[in-house]
């Protein structure tokens, strides 16, 4: 009575502060869903909410409503181990739901029944019944419940004696739930994972798993898992020979199931802490442990039987009914059709009247409405001829404004490949006089000068070619072939490897290279694409720095660690704002000799520029003449998600 009145209190309650933000059947839908979770902490009063639940969605003609309630009202009364009544309700339940064809509905009641079965030890009729919801809800693509059902399936293998089958399940399971918000059934999985690799022995594995998801289940608050993963974990400790341990957990697991009051859940943990209690010597809690269970099985087995009977009775009874509802819905029928034909002559003549009154307002009707349509259509025309105007206009601009833009790239390119053939000209001019001053005067020349001549040569040949090379890579990057393969890596190491390749040419020039990147500064880049940057940029910067100078290398991170800036710093000429505007544009030629006289293109900066845009990143330059250049560039310091 008290836990009745509690319940019709709590509804009063709830119902007020629903109706701010539902409508009646969301009103509905949320104290159902609110049955639901009481149903395992306090099945009685789940019961009283369930009645009032379905009493409101008769009232409101909720028949989707009701089929719910009354699944869950089932479910309730399967926490109290009233096997043969919730069975009822879920026949009630499934009905309601084929005659809506909720499908949906169809396979949660499937769930239910198959865990029944399961209870009353059909496992494998509950199997048969789990592998057809699974195929239900492939149809139906029920993504949300397929994991659960696995997860069932899962338990019967298990309850079969076969873990490995069983491992399979919950795995697949795990993999279908990791990523859901419901807590409960991925905590659930956890758990059963745990119960299997406790089955074939693999202990490492069956701790890690009770473990995992009694901290899930603490943190909801969800009281029957954490009840159920102290049991886990007292059977981990008492198979691995630690029974002061187990009994610790077991006990606790104990504590909840009376808490609970759920009697199956005291029959299960009863039974594992007897023999804990046998292994430690004590022999009468292991007595009184034993008792409890009895008591508790005695009352599972008094429900199994009448569940059993029960179930047969209620498949003919509800034979029985529906035949009965047959008739009676014939017999009314009858009767109507003869109570319809008496007043159908009566109310002939004055139908006749009526249809004659009827067709005069009818044509004077439609004659109104099909003019308004043709002035409504005709208006109608007339917009969508506006429209599309508007739209052709529209593409107009569109078509103008590419056509510009194409004319301005085509003019770039064009402009590009006259800087190229003017690069590609003044080294192969060069390699082409040396090799003539070698041809014609080899046999006056003296070994000095052949080889200064030689070197001369080895160095025009070394431009072209890095020339040639980075026009290719910039070819292969306008024709989308170099893939993008972004991963981590360190960045100090990938740095420290590009100034070991230019070491020797620093040290021609007497310029000293450090590296001062942090050790463990990780970035997500394609290497390849990095490297190709660093060893342009380090190249440029030895170029135009005088002997005895030195280039640092060094990043920091945003206060978020997101990005990464990497600076390249040099004590080199530095450039003026004219030239730092040309700079990183295909349409201008920045070919300035290096302090040195050695050759460069530009064309190595424009490759920087678009692969550090493939990275979604910016580089830039802060330089003032005469003071030297930091070249400074972003790189994603973790992976976009």
């Amino acid at each position: 009575m008290i836990n009745k009145t509690l319940t019709v209190v709590l509804f009063i309650l709830l119902m007020p502060i629903l109706s701010f933000s539902s409508s009646m059947y969301e009103k509905i839908d949320s104290l159902t869903k609110y049955a639901s979770i009481l149903g395992s902490s306090d099945y009685h009063q789940a019961i009283s909410l369930c009645d009032s639940i379905i009493y409101l969605c008769i009232k409101h003609d909720y028949k989707k409503g009701e089929a719910e309630a009354l699944r869950i009202r089932g479910k309730s009364l399967f926490y109290g181990v009233q096997y043969s009544e919730a069975l009822k309700h879920y026949v009630m339940s499934k009905e309601k739901f084929e005659e809506l064809n909720d499908l949906f509905g169809v396979a949660n009641v499937n769930n239910n029944i198959a865990v029944v079965y399961s209870y009353l030890g059909f496992d494998e009729k509950s199997l048969e019944i789990d592998l057809e919801n699974l195929k239900l809800r492939e149809r139906i693509n029920d993504s949300s419940n397929i994991s659960g059902t696995i997860n069932n399936i899962g338990v019967n293998y298990r309850k079969l004696g076969l873990p490995e089958k069983a491992l399979e399940y919950f795995r697949q399971a795990y993999n279908k739930s990791i990523n859901r918000e419901d807590s409960i059934a991925f905590s659930r999985v956890l758990n059963n994972i745990g119960l299997a690799f406790l089955d074939l022995n693999i202990y490492d594995s069956a701790y890690f798993y009770f473990n995992y998801s009694l901290e899930i289940r603490k943190k909801i608050n969800e009281l029957q898992g954490v009840k159920n993963s102290y049991q886990g974990l007292g059977n981990y400790y008492f198979a691995i020979g630690n029974y002061t341990m187990a009994k610790t957990y077991q006990e606790k697991s104990l504590d909840i199931a009376n808490n609970l009051g759920i009697v199956y859940e005291i029959e299960s943990i009863t039974s594992d802490l007897s023999k804990t209690y046998e292994a430690l010597s004590l022999f009468e809690d292991a007595f009184n442990a034993l008792k409890l269970n009895k008591q508790m099985t005695d009352s599972i087995k008094t429900n199994d039987v009448a569940s059993l009977l029960t179930r047969l009775e209620m498949e003919k009874t509800f034979a029985v009914e529906k035949k009965i509802r047959m008739l009676e819905a014939e017999k009314n029928e009858l009767e109507n059709q003869a109570i319809i034909k008496s007043e159908r002559m009566q109310k002939l003549f004055y139908l006749i009247g009526l249809i004659l009154l009827s067709l005069l307002i009818l044509k004077a009707y439609f004659d109104l409405r099909n003019k308004k349509k043709i002035n409504r259509e005709l208006l109608d025309y007339q917009k969508e001829i506006i429209k599309q105007k508007e739209e052709i206009l529209v593409q107009h601009d569109s078509i103008l404004a590419q056509n510009e833009l194409l004319e301005q790239i085509n003019s770039e390119k064009d402009k590009f490949f006259s800087i190229i053939a003017h690069d590609l000209r003044n080294p192969f001019m060069a390699f082409l006089g040396l090799t003539k001053i070698l041809s014609n005067n080899f046999m006056q020349l003296t070994p000095n000068e052949i080889k200064e001549y030689t070197n001369n040569l080895f160095d025009s040949a070394e431009n072209l070619h890095k020339l040639l090379e980075n026009l290719l890579e910039w070819s292969r990057i306008q024709r989308g072939i170099i893939k993008f393969n972004p991963e981590y890596c360190i960045l100090s190491f990938i740095v420290q490897q590009n100034i070991e390749i230019q070491t020797e040419f620093a040290r021609q020039k007497g310029v000293k290279l450090i590296n001062h990147i942090p050790a463990k500064l990780n970035v997500f880049c394609d290497i390849s694409m990095i490297n190709t940057v660093l060893r342009n940029l380090i190249s440029n910067a030895i170029k135009f720095t005088n002997t005895g100078g030195k280039i640092e290398i060094a990043a920091n991170t945003d206060k978020n660690n997101e990005y990464a800036t990497i600076f390249v710093k040099d004590s080199g000429v530095g450039m003026d704002s004219e030239t730092i505007d040309k700079l990183f544009r295909i349409d201008q030629n920045v070919t300035n000799d290096g302090t040195s006289g050695e050759k460069g293109t530009g064309l190595g900066l424009i490759l920087c520029k678009e692969f550090i845009e493939k990275h979604g990143a910016d580089i830039w330059v802060e330089s003032i003449l005469g003071e030297g250049s930091t070249f400074l560039f972003t790189l994603p310091a973790k992976q976009k998600i």
